[in-house]
Parts: structure tokens; C-alpha cells; sequence
């Protein structure tokens, strides 16, 4: 996976939950809107990861191995090649963001006391501003608690709610960045509110009654990021409305259909390699083959005194040969540097940075016009 695939995931992440919100949401198959949101982001992964090959197989020449000691290279060189990692500001803020909900969780829990008389687990926080589920124990502000709310939240335990929000909260600390990732949550809950309710008055609550419970426990607060509220002001009225709006799932499915061109495109763009010129075709052998100023002497001696053996393979005791490719176009640029096959994401790193390096080389010929030659070049680093 590559930082393409990242933006591409980012983009179908977007894409799906735009799909919901302006299309399945208003459909009412609550069911199907629940493993729709929950399989969001796992399913952008999967999609991020087919490639679309457009490009048929071409035959390269093989050049002579290319082996990189440790004692050779040494180890002055790494700086050079050591690049920025993004990862390096990416992951301690998802850190930050899992050590602030985990802080806020605990710190709920560790002010209220548990109370019996209740079908399912309960604990009371009298500075809690209504009744609300984290996981599978009901926090209430109150040891009075109603049968609605009771009813309420127990759907959310047994249906096991905080499992999706479990799941969509580790896709959300991977893909944070992407305020799409939190709207799937906010989604999610709001679903899950729905599914709660449509139980509940399907169930021995009178609807009536229930709906006057909900106004009369009209909260105007915020809770917890993984729990699941009774009820909140923004959402009254939603949930009313869904309350009494039919399951229309042939809509529902008709959005779907609507939309898979859509993601194709998504797809297609993202992974989808530039299709070679043929005009200008590509061969493994030319009358004329390009050639490294120099001759082969020189390009070796360039390679051994441009590469470096990364330290974290080095620490890791990692050796082996990185077989990778490239193509010299028809201006003797060298171009479309490609692993073949890898053994380690820092050797691998370290053998594309140096064709990316290398400097142009005479175009080859073939039948008197340029054309562009592929190579294949093996890199062997021994560590001694």
C-alpha cells in the first residue's frame, strides 16, 4: 500500500458516506444501513487494492548484479537517504485522539457507582446530564430510570451497537485526517438510535408514549464519542420522522446501482497506470541499445557511490536482493522505476531512490528511431 492508495481510500471514504447521506438515509432500511456504514471503510481498503493492469508484460535485459555492503557503503551515506516519514506526525496524533476518548471513558467510569434493580447493567453519575450506554452498561444521572429508556437501551446492549462503533472509531484513528471517517460514527449512532426506536415501539411500548417520553428527556448536551444517548435535540426530530417513515428498500438498493459507476471511476483513476505510448513502443532488445555514459564500468561505480544500506535494515539484520526495473525512453531518460520484487520497505525505498537518481543515458535505437528499452537490475545487500 502506497500514499496513492491512502488518498484513493480517503476519496471512496468520502464518496460512501456522501452516498448515504443524501441517499440512504432517507430509505428507512435501517438493517441495511447499519452493515452499509460498518463495512465502509474496510470495503474502501479492499477496493484501494485492485490494480487495473492496462499494460501488457514487456521482456527486459537483465544487468549484472549489483551487490551492497555494509562496510562499503557504510553507514555516512544514510543521511542522505533518509527521507521524512510522515508516519512520524501521523501516528501520535491518532495517539492523542485514542488517549483522549480512552481518558474521557475511564473518567465516567470511575465517578459513578454501580446500582441494581435493573435488567441490564447500571451505574449512576449524578453529574451526568441524561441517561446513556457506553458498551454494554447504562449510565444514568438518576437511580430512577423509565421503562422507555430501559427498553431503549437495552436494544443497543443486545444488538451489541458498540461493536460498529468500536470498529469505525479504529478505522477513524487510522483515516483521522479524513473528516468523513468521524461523519460515519456521527451516522452510525444516529442509525443506531433508529433501530432502538423501531424496536422499542414494535415492542410493549405504546409509540405514543414512547415519542412523549423522548420530549420529555429533551437533553441539550453532548456524550461520550462510543456511547449511545437516549436522546439529543438535534436528533428529536429525525428520529420522529424516521420513526413513522417506511422501509423502501428497492430505493435503497436502486441508490446502490446509482453509484457503482461512480466508484469505478474512483478506481479506475487511482489505480489505473499510464498507458504506454505506441507510438513510441517499448523493447527488451534494440539494433542500438541505450548505453550509461561510461559504458558499465561507470554506471557501477555510480551506484556504489550513491547508495547507502538503510539503517533500519541494518537493525532489523536484513539482507537479500532487490530485484527492481526501469525503462530508458526514447530521450534516454530514465523512467517508470518499479520493484519487482522486495524484501524489506527500506531496501526496497533505497533501490527505487537510486534509479530515480541516475542520470540520463544515450537513447537506444531501433530500425533508426528512438525507443524505449526496459531493464531489469538486481541489488544485493549483504550485511558483513
Amino acid at each position: 500500500m502506497n500514499w496513492i492508495n491512502l488518498i484513493e481510500i480517503q476519496g471512496l471514504i468520502i464518496l460512501f458516506a456522501a452516498i448515504y447521506r443524501f441517499g440512504l438515509s432517507q430509505h428507512g432500511c435501517f438493517k441495511f444501513n447499519r452493515w452499509y456504514l460498518l463495512l465502509t471503510p474496510f470495503v474502501a481498503i479492499g477496493i484501494s487494492l485492485i490494480e487495473i493492469k492496462s499494460n501488457p508484460q514487456i521482456a527486459a535485459i537483465n544487468l549484472a548484479e549489483f551487490a551492497v555492503s555494509q562496510e562499503i557503503t557504510g553507514l555516512q551515506n544514510n543521511i542522505e537517504s533518509q527521507h521524512f516519514n510522515p508516519l512520524f506526525l501521523y501516528l501520535p496524533i491518532s495517539l492523542v485522539i485514542l488517549m483522549v476518548i480512552t481518558f474521557q471513558l475511564v473518567k465516567i467510569y470511575h465517578k459513578s457507582t454501580p446500582i441494581s434493580g435493573y435488567p441490564i447493567p447500571t451505574r449512576l453519575n449524578t453529574n451526568l446530564p441524561g441517561p446513556f450506554t457506553i458498551f454494554t452498561t447504562l449510565y444514568t444521572p438518576t437511580a430512577q430510570v423509565n421503562n422507555e429508556i430501559i427498553a431503549h437501551e437495552s436494544v443497543h446492549i443486545r444488538d451489541k451497537h458498540y461493536v460498529d462503533l468500536i470498529l469505525l472509531h479504529i478505522a477513524a484513528l487510522v483515516f483521522w485526517i479524513n473528516p468523513a471517517s468521524w461523519l460515519l460514527i456521527k451516522f452510525a449512532k444516529l442509525n443506531h438510535e433508529f433501530l432502538a426506536d423501531q424496536k422499542v415501539i414494535r415492542g410493549e411500548i405504546d409509540g405514543v408514549k414512547y415519542k412523549e417520553s423522548l420530549l420529555q428527556q429533551v437533553l441539550n448536551t453532548r456524550v461520550p464519542m462510543v456511547s449511545h444517548g437516549f436522546l439529543n435535540l438535534n436528533e428529536l426530530k429525525t428520529r420522529i420522522k424516521m420513526m413513522n417513515t417506511k422501509n423502501h428498500k428497492k430505493q435503497a438498493w436502486k441508490t446502490l446501482y446509482w453509484t457503482i459507476p461512480a466508484i469505478l471511476l474512483v478506481v479506475i483513476a487511482c489505480n489505473q497506470k499510464p498507458a504506454i505510448e505506441e507510438s513510441i513502443p517499448v523493447l527488451d532488445i534494440a539494433e542500438e541499445m541505450p548505453k550509461f555514459e561510461g559504458g558499465d564500468q561507470a554506471l557501477f561505480k555510480f551506484l556504489s557511490e550513491n547508495i547507502a544500506y538503510p539503517k533500519e535494515a541494518v537493525k532489523d539484520s536484513v539482507q537479500g536482493v532487490v530485484f527492481v526495473s526501469f525503462v530508458v525512453d526514447e530521450k534516454g531518460q530514465v523512467t517508470e522505476p518499479t520493484i519487482l520484487k522486495g524484501i524489506h520497505p527500506r531496501l526496497d525505498e533505497e533501490a527505487l531512490n537510486i534509479i530515480e537518481k541516475m542520470p540520463d543515458w544515450t537513447p537506444g535505437k531501433d530500425k533508426g528511431a528512438p525507443v524505449k528499452v526496459k531493464y531489469n537490475l538486481p541489488i544485493k545487500f549483504v550485511l558483513e
